[in-house]
């Protein structure tokens, strides 16, 4: 299945899938009750609280470099919208 997800909640599900992981595994792995959190940190309804994205980083070895550059890019581009810089 393709995803549709930007910015963090696509690097979530690309390094999910790529690993080959449920969102009920991830959810598992973070302590999270519910895949629910995954799935809203995909499809961009919410933001993974960076204690998830470090415990990933840590147990799952997410990529942390693109992580920091994906969640850059996506405060620079709320900052420019905000400033009408684009």
């Amino acid at each position: 299945m393709k995803c549709k997800a930007s910015g963090i909640g696509a690097l979530i599900v690309r390094f999910r899938q790529e690993s080959g992981l449920t969102q009920a595994d991830l959810s598992k792995d973070l302590s999270y009750s519910s895949p629910q959190f995954v799935s809203n940190w995909e499809r961009g309804i919410a933001r993974p609280p960076m204690k998830a994205l470090l415990k990933l980083a840590k147990k799952r070895k997410f990529p942390v470099k693109e992580m920091r550059d994906v969640l850059v890019k996506e405060y620079r581009d709320k900052v420019d919208s905000i400033l009408k810089l684009t």
